[in-house]
């Protein structure tokens, strides 16, 4: 008897932890994208570095 009634418990358990395996897979790209825009960002301030130092030598 004690069984069946682990057995819903159980279930939701499953469940819920499937839920947040999704969630953790889904903000795998999340956090792929910010650093992505992390370095072009870095990328874009090293860019506009290099553009002052050609400016001031001329």
């Amino acid at each position: 008897m004690k069984f069946v009634k682990a057995g819903p418990a159980l279930f939701k358990f499953r469940a819920s932890h499937v839920n947040s395996e999704h969630l953790l897979v889904s903000s795998v790209p999340l956090l792929v994208n910010s650093g992505h825009l992390l370095v072009s960002f870095v990328l874009l301030l090293v860019n506009s570095g290099h553009l002052l130092v050609n400016s001031t030598d001329i």
